[in-house]
C-alpha cells in the first residue's frame, strides 16, 4: 500500500451507479401521465421518482435523498404543443357539432308536437264538419294551392 488518499465524488458516484437508471426511471414514469398532468404534477412525480429509483436501487452502496425538478419536467416538445393543438381543435369541432346536433333534434322534436297537434285539430275538423278525414285534408290542400294563386293540375274526387 502506498498510503495514498483518494477521494470519490458525488459526480464519479453519479456516473458509475445513476446516470442511466435515473433518466430511465423518470422517463417511464412520465409515460404514465398525460402533459397536462406531468405540468401540474411536478412534486408528486418526484416523490414517484424518488421511490422507483429506491427500488431500481438494490444493494448500490449511495443514497438517493432527493429527486427534484426545479425547473419543472421541462417543457414538451413542439411537436407534441402542436398534436395537442390539433387535438383540441378536434375535439372543439366535435363539441360543436354534437350541439348543433343536439339542437336540431329538438327542432325537429318540436315540430313533431306542433305536427301532431296539427293532425289533431284536422281530424277534429273533419269530424266536426261532418266529412272523412282525407276529403277534409285534401279541401284544405286545396285552399291553400287557391290562397297562393297556385294552379293545381288535379282535382280531388269527391263522394
Amino acid at each position: 500500500m502506498s498510503g495514498d488518499v483518494y477521494s470519490i465524488t458525488s459526480q464519479q458516484l453519479y456516473a458509475i451507479y445513476l446516470k442511466r437508471l435515473v433518466p430511465n426511471v423518470i422517463i417511464s414514469l412520465l409515460r404514465d401521465y398525460t402533459v397536462e398532468e406531468a405540468l401540474a404534477n411536478v412534486d408528486v412525480i418526484a416523490k414517484e421518482a424518488l421511490k422507483k429509483i429506491h427500488a431500481e436501487m438494490g444493494d448500490v452502496p449511495i443514497e438517493v435523498v432527493e429527486v427534484g425538478f426545479p425547473n419543472g419536467v421541462g417543457k414538451p416538445p413542439d411537436a407534441v404543443l402542436e398534436v395537442k393543438r390539433q387535438l383540441y381543435v378536434v375535439k372543439e369541432t366535435i363539441s360543436r357539432q354534437v350541439a348543433e346536433l343536439e339542437g336540431s333534434l329538438r327542432v325537429e322534436q318540436q315540430r313533431q308536437i306542433v305536427q301532431a297537434l296539427r293532425v289533431k285539430n284536422d281530424v277534429q275538423n273533419a269530424t266536426a264538419a261532418g266529412l272523412p278525414v282525407d276529403i277534409y285534408m285534401a279541401l284544405k290542400v286545396t285552399e291553400r294551392f287557391a290562397d297562393e294563386k297556385t294552379p293545381l293540375g288535379f282535382f280531388p274526387k269527391f263522394k
